[in-house]
Formats: C-alpha cells, sequence, structure tokens
C-alpha cells in the first residue's frame, strides 16, 4: 500500500526526519506511525485490471497449458500451418482459427 506522511517525528534510517507529503510503499500499516500518516492507496486482496483482459476462454486456457513444442505437434495432427506464428500466444491463435474456420465449413 502507498502511505503518506501527514505528521513529525517519524525518522529514517540515517536518522533525518522524513519529510511532511512523502509518499511511499510500505507492506502493512505502520503502526508506531498511528496519527502521523494517510494510505493513499491500498491493492492489499484486489486483483489488477485492465482493458487488454479477455473474456476466459476454456479452449484458449486448455492450449496454453501445452509447450510450444506440445503446440507444434498438435498443429502438425490438425494440419495447421504455422509458419506465421513466432510465440507461443500467435500459435494458438492459429489453432483456434483454424479449428473455428473449420467448424464453420
Amino acid at each position: 500500500m502507498k502511505i503518506e506522511i501527514t505528521g513529525r517525528g517519524i525518522y529514517g534510517a540515517g536518522g533525518e526526519e522524513i519529510a511532511l507529503g512523502s509518499v511511499f510503499e510500505v507492506k502493512d500499516h505502520p503502526t508506531a506511525w498511528a496519527g502521523r500518516y494517510r494510505v493513499v492507496s491500498d491493492t492489499k486482496g484486489k486483483t489488477a485490471v485492465t482493458g487488454d483482459q479477455k473474456p476466459e476462454d476454456p479452449a484458449r486456457a486448455e492450449l496454453e497449458k501445452h509447450t510450444v513444442d506440445e503446440l507444434k505437434k498438435l498443429a502438425d495432427e490438425e494440419k495447421v500451418d504455422l509458419k506465421a506464428a513466432s510465440a507461443k500466444g500467435d500459435m494458438i491463435d492459429h489453432i483456434l482459427k483454424a479449428r473455428a474456420d473449420k467448424a464453420k465449413a
């Protein structure tokens, strides 16, 4: 969590007083500093959410468990062209697209 120093009498390791308004990261509430700080942000027990997350796809989740070599073998078995796939995520995308195209046909 991030805290901001709001009161005097808090000293650093070198013995110097920490300036009012200083903000820094701590693991837990510094109980010895009670009344001389405020919590700026607390992420304890929370999960960060970003805008680029996709809903969980069971087929993708299953493929994520495989190694690159296993994905290559699976692609060969399913006759999926992986020439343009340079990373594991690309391989998974190609396999899923090929499966979707096959299901449409």
